[in-house]
């Protein structure tokens, strides 16, 4: 049969080739016409004892090329079969996804991609996911814009079978953030078609007396004469860098992961300002830690500090340079709020333990207030707005590009002097009102 049939291995020489007495095997090889791409397609076999045996298998290979049943070509339509049916069980399994599902795989994604999320971001999202996949115990594709709208105002207004209370306003927004993101997620990775979320509202109330009086009610914080004790404090009975830490805070209004960040290339001492530019992300831990873009956008920024501030932070700079040379185990990243003492020397203190010792400390200055080192940024705002600076540049100086939390501590903090500027005003037309 048509076909060619040799030894490749032969190794008698010459024209000995013929008559072969090394014992090589038998092969062959026959063109199978063309590839549906226009080339051609050979096909080889060896290992056969006689040229008869080669022979034979290659009119098998013809006969089952001609059947469509050569081996290699009923794997390949197995293999793809089985992808075919892989895919369609993949399919289905997306159409037919729980809204529960779909927020998980959403949430996977979204813990370990983009920007580093803060621990308690994290948990935010969690509990936005919680939250609403409990409203929704049907596959993500049946889910309407008209059943999701509907479930934000039974939240609104406290009428929800499972949850039976009413959520705030800004509870209900960061929620519906998060479920918008979840259904983003499913359109792109094809479980869903649509997203029942856009153009949904959050039900806000109308004004009421009560919401203006809600103004009044403002976190608590340090005044000033109490903001001196508990610096004295902290001088006479702190943990080491208690002092400086709790002082920078005070003087800055920094987030206490912006001051957990802060590192020698950030101060500029010719200018005595700092930059705000990394956050610290973190768990009650010296080792596990990781450093971060700033909260927002408009925490980036650069600050002017006080001279006494520059000294602190310059003796602080100091007293590592000097341990880097006497402790092997320093992590000489730059740190300048880091520790000095103990195992973890250069490691930022975490948070966790920052609010501890300020809460010893607040027990042991009497001033029984139940703070937090963010508390600090509450008394900076209060100061500032005491010493007349006006609000814009506050919340610059805090990178706040607009909270509610901050006006309201400044504007409690400039009642009086509001008072004090009615009554300079009326005493000044004294005369006029009163003509007898």
């Amino acid at each position: 049969m048509k076909g060619h049939y040799y030894k490749p291995h032969c190794k008698c020489p010459g024209l000995n080739k013929k008559k072969c007495k090394c014992g090589a095997k038998w092969a062959f090889i026959i063109d199978l016409g063309k590839k549906p791409d226009g080339s051609r397609n050979p096909k080889k076999r060896g290992g056969f004892d006689t040229k008869d045996d080669a022979e034979a298998a290659a009119a098998i290979m013809l006969e089952q090329y001609k059947t469509n049943t050569l081996p290699e070509d009923v794997a390949r339509r197995e293999a793809e079969e089985r992808l075919r049916l892989e895919e369609q069980q993949k399919e289905e399994e997306w159409v037919d996804i729980s809204f529960s599902d779909l927020a998980e795989k959403w949430f996977e994604t979204y813990k370990s991609t983009g920007k580093i999320k803060r621990p308690n971001t994290i948990k935010n999202r969690r509990n936005d996911i919680n939250r609403i996949v409990v409203c929704f115990d049907k596959p993500a594709r049946e889910i309407t814009h008209d059943e999701y709208q509907e479930v934000l105002r039974q939240m609104k207004n406290g009428t929800h079978k499972i949850h039976k209370k009413k959520f705030s306003t800004n509870t209900i927004s960061v929620t519906h953030a998060t479920a918008k993101m979840i259904f983003e997620f499913g359109i792109k990775f094809k479980h869903i078609e649509e997203n029942p979320a856009k153009g949904a509202h959050v039900p806000h109330d109308y004004q009421t007396v009560e919401d203006i009086e809600s103004w009044e009610n403002i976190p608590d914080f340090l005044e000033r004469d109490e903001l001196i004790v508990f610096l004295d404090t902290a001088y006479l009975h702190g943990s080491p860098l208690d002092y400086e830490i709790f002082t920078m805070l005070a003087y800055t209004g920094l987030r206490i992961g912006e001051l957990e960040a802060l590192q020698e290339y950030a101060f500029n001492t010719e200018s005595n300002k700092i930059r705000i530019i990394k956050n610290y992300i973190g768990t009650n831990n010296y080792k596990k830690f990781e450093l971060g873009p700033p909260k927002t956008k408009s925490s980036i920024r650069e600050l002017d500090i006080d001279p006494e501030i520059k000294v602190m932070i310059l003796k602080l700079i100091e007293t590592h340079k000097v341990l880097k040379e006497k402790i092997s185990t320093h992590l000489d990243q730059g740190f300048i709020f880091a520790q000095t003492v103990g195992q973890f020397v250069g490691y930022p203190i975490p948070e966790g333990t920052i609010n501890k010792r300020m809460k010893r400390l607040l027990r042991i200055s009497g001033l029984n207030k139940d703070l937090s080192p963010h508390s600090l940024r509450h008394t900076f705002t209060s100061l500032m707005a005491a010493a007349g600076v006006p609000l814009e540049q506050v919340m610059e100086m805090l990178g706040h590009a607009g909270d509610e939390i901050t006006k309201r501590v400044y504007l409690h903090t400039t009642k009086n002097q509001k008072k004090d500027a009615v009554i300079k005003y009326s005493d000044f037309l004294k005369n006029t009102i009163n003509r007898d």
